[in-house]
């Protein structure tokens, strides 16, 4: 049957859906007839052997005709049936379909037949999806992306004439890969050249790039198999055994098998996967490793950045022969933890294993990091680099090391005499992108473990999340690590996939910071916060919307997220509220008046005292003894308040340390941790100029005049000018009036009526008169409301405690106004 294809300008000779079916099930009985033919053909030709004692003439048979032709029909059929691998000269004709991989042809006739029963005047791409709805890649490649069929194909089924371009795509595909055009080129060509899936695909947040990414994604996990493990007697009597190589010409090293890991050996089963993300960096290496002097690489970077990926793909190279000078190696990671847990001498297992390796003649030994080891020794004081420095030096030992930049400094580059051996490749931090080509590719164990699918969200949200809350290592452990603990919590909630949501379900769990969509309680929340902060809090109105803004701008993304939520400098008269604000804030937003940091910087007014909140350098060893009193509290609780009470008491070097602070949202401790503050509030209050606050108060000076001409009085007399404009706003806190003064006293009131009922189960009234009474007695324009709690103290607490002793059975206490009196 022939159908043209108005789309094409050509057209496809094609068969009915029965006749793939018969097809599918003609192949596979031809399978399995020639499989039987041979089993028969040569278990008769064993019985005529054991009858007539020649084995020649016992395959003097037809049925062995017969097999040879059945064979050579199944080879050929077989060779068709797979089709052929598309060249930079193929185009699209009439014939394209035998470029097809089997799957490739039965999605495109699906297709087709779709086509036709839909009575379609063309075949389009969505057509083609439809028909790979029987794929499963592409039902892995949509449960990834956290895409619905449905919603798929109808994005697709507007895009009008398109199909010609996805060909084409599909076959550039196929002769750049050097493959068979097969379910995958079709699907990343439809996502190339689809408008509708483009806008489908960016309401998810998801580039065009990310999508084709995916697809080689479900690919490779879909058909991914594991190396072979090659046993057998034949196998163990043929090939090498733990260092000989197939010339039977290398050592034993019986002490270095005891303490070592065969890395080709993973290799072999299918351990290791490939650094496809360092091939740079693993080349470089192995041009090292193939030098005939200086042949020993060092792989320099940080913890987490892949050091040990790169010698795991040394390992694969060397394995596929990929590497004529090194072709028989093998790479050996050392085991120093097994040696230091062995009852024979370090030092003396040490030697022994270096000299085996050097040695054996094709053995490359791996030891991670070296700068421990060098700076190492034993407790006879035994110096282990010089046992290495010799192993190097006299018996030619190769060997492939890692360390730390800073490790590599100290304990290698500034030793010459070790430096000279080694050539340094350098590995650093992945970026983002490549480290979601890296979390793809471990992804795969993460599914096995837990029994889950890992979705694209997960990946991406696993990157961004690690990159903004973990700052103590890098990528792409750090996503790993965080991707790792999210499948395990999918897996605890029954899920099938691993979505955004339970990474940022971790992430929050680790931090103690929102992370995520808001929830409908933190979104009242969010819109009640200032509502919540003023039934506890009366005045300050300007300062209350400040703080309450900047939370809404850093909660809901607005705000840029490489500093605090919000920075604010509080100024005015004690007393009036700034740090019951900061408390206030803390319990409404923060979940508890407890998650506040806060340091009396009265008590840091030396350059000294500046260890004290971001603790003091090392002063003999490599290790400072511990962290600062504000950057540990900060690193353990990342999500809070954080106060710095009456600032401009604090030695001038101590705030421009802040400055870093305020402006970046981290900071560097003496420990050499990244110290995040973009999770924190930083609120600094201050005394200074109070008198000026008053006296523009009681003149009813406009509340923005008085904050510029105060703000110009403490940068010429207080605070330099840069750490004034580090602020996010400067507020000022009025001095409090006898009315607000008196709503400050219902306040306190009803919070020690509610202490005395807990505490003592005893109710106590506090009547109105009473409570004007005490406005009336602690009100003192000076020192604003603190007055007043010393008077609740003396005249109401102290009334009550008097009554408690006078009588057992109290449950019921009233003060008025007369309780009050000094008489």
């Amino acid at each position: 049957m022939v159908k043209p294809l108005q789309n094409t300008g050509f057209s496809f000779r094609w068969p009915a859906t029965g006749w793939l079916i018969w097809l599918t099930g003609s192949y596979l009985g031809l399978k399995l007839i020639t499989l039987g033919l041979v089993l028969i053909t040569l278990g008769t030709a064993g019985l005529n052997y054991l009858t007539t004692g020649d084995w020649q003439t016992s395959w003097h048979t037809p049925l062995v005709g017969w097999t040879m032709l059945t064979v050579v029909i199944w080879l050929y059929w077989n060779y068709r049936i797979k089709g052929k691998k598309p060249t930079s000269d193929t185009r699209i004709d009439t014939d394209v379909l035998k470029y097809f991989s089997f799957h490739g042809r039965h999605i495109f006739w699906r297709a087709l037949n779709l086509a036709t029963q839909n009575h379609a005047t063309y075949l389009g791409s969505h057509h083609l999806l439809a028909a790979l709805h029987s794929n499963l890649g592409y039902r892995l490649t949509l449960a990834r992306l956290e895409l619905e069929e449905v919603d798929v194909v109808n994005a697709v089924a507007n895009d009008g004439d398109i199909f010609y371009d996805v060909l084409t795509s599909a076959l550039a595909l196929g002769v750049a890969e050097h493959s068979r055009i097969s379910w995958e080129d079709l699907l990343r060509g439809i996502i190339k050249h689809s408008p509708g899936l483009s806008q489908l695909l960016a309401k998810d947040k998801i580039s065009v790039a990310e999508a084709l990414s995916v697809v080689e994604w479900s690919k490779r996990n879909w058909y991914y198999r594991p190396a072979a493990v090659r046993s057998g007697l034949m196998y163990e009597l043929l090939s090498p055994k733990r260092n000989i190589n197939k010339a039977w010409s290398a050592r034993p090293t019986p002490v270095l098998d005891r303490f070592s890991q065969n890395l080709t050996e993973l290799a072999r089963i299918g351990t290791l996967a490939s650094a496809r993300v360092r091939q740079q960096e693993a080349d470089e290496a192995v041009r090292i490793l193939s030098r005939g002097e200086q042949n020993s690489a060092i792989l320099i970077g940080e913890p987490g950045v892949g050091k040990t990926s790169v010698v795991g793909d040394i390992a694969l190279k060397i394995l596929d022969n990929q590497i004529p000078s090194l072709k028989d190696y093998k790479l050996v990671a050392l085991n120093v933890g097994a040696m230091l847990g062995a009852q024979v001498s370090f030092e003396k297992l040490f030697s022994q294993a270096t000299r085996e390796a050097a040695g054996a003649g094709n053995v490359i030994l791996f030891i991670g990091n070296i700068g421990q080891l060098t700076k190492a020794k034993t407790s006879e004081g035994f110096d282990l680099s010089g046992i290495l420095l010799s192993a190097l030096e006299e018996s030619g030992l190769q060997m492939i090391a890692t360390a730390s930049p800073k490790d590599y400094k100290k304990y290698v580059e500034d030793k010459e005499e070790l430096k000279r051996f080694f050539t340094a490749v350098h590995i650093d931090e992945l970026d983002e992108a490549r480290a979601l080509l890296v979390l793809e590719d471990k992804s795969r164990s993460i599914e096995g473990r837990h029994g889950v699918l890992v979705t694209l969200s997960a990946i991406k949200a696993a990157i961004t999340n690690s990159v903004k809350f973990i700052h103590d290592s890098r990528l792409p452990d750090k996503a790993v690590d965080l991707l790792d603990e999210a499948g395990v919590e999918a897996a605890r909630q029954g899920a099938k996939r691993v979505q955004a949501s339970h990474v940022e379900a971790v992430m929050s769990s680790r931090t103690n910071v929102p992370v995520g969509a808001l929830t409908a309680s933190e979104k009242d929340k969010l819109k009640n916060l200032a509502a919540a902060i003023q039934e506890k809090f009366i005045g300050q109105d300007e300062a209350v919307t400040g703080v309450v803004d900047a939370l809404k701008r850093a909660r809901l993304g607005v705000a840029k997220g490489n500093r605090p939520i919000g920075t604010f400098l509080f100024l005015g008269p004690t007393g009036v509220g700034k740090t019951e604000l900061a408390k206030r804030l803390a319990e409404n937003y923060f979940g508890n008046e407890a998650d506040m940091i806060r340091l009396d910087m009265s008590e840091y007014q030396t350059r000294e005292s500046a260890y004290r909140i971001f603790g003091a350098p090392a002063v003999s060893g490599d290790v400072a003894l511990g962290g600062g009193v504000l950057t540990e509290a900060v690193r353990k609780t990342p999500f809070a308040v954080v106060l710095l009470d009456e600032v401009e008491k604090a030695h001038p070097d101590i705030l421009n340390v802040f400055l870093q602070v305020l402006d970046e949202g981290r900071m560097t401790d003496n420990l050499g941790n990244t110290i995040d503050f973009t999770n924190t509030i930083i609120i600094a209050t201050s005394n200074a100029q109070a008198r000026f606050i008053q006296d523009a108060v009681r003149s009813q000076m406009a509340y923005d005049v008085m904050r510029d001409k105060l703000i110009e009085m403490l940068i010429a007399e207080s605070f330099p000018p840069e750490f004034i404009n580090r602020f996010d706003g400067v507020l000022v806190f009025k001095p409090l009036t006898p009315a607000e003064l008196a709503e400050v006293a219902k306040i306190k009131i009803k919070g020690l009526v509610e202490h005395i009922k807990r505490e003592k189960n005893i109710t106590l009234h506090v009547t109105d008169d009473a409570v004007a009474k005490l406005a009336e007695l602690g009100y003192d324009p000076a020192f604003g409301a603190r007055p007043l709690e010393r008077v609740i103290r003396e005249r109401i607490e102290t009334n009550l405690a008097n009554q408690i002793l006078a009588n057992d059975n109290l449950d019921e206490v009233t003060i008025t106004s007369k309780d009050l009196s000094d008489e």
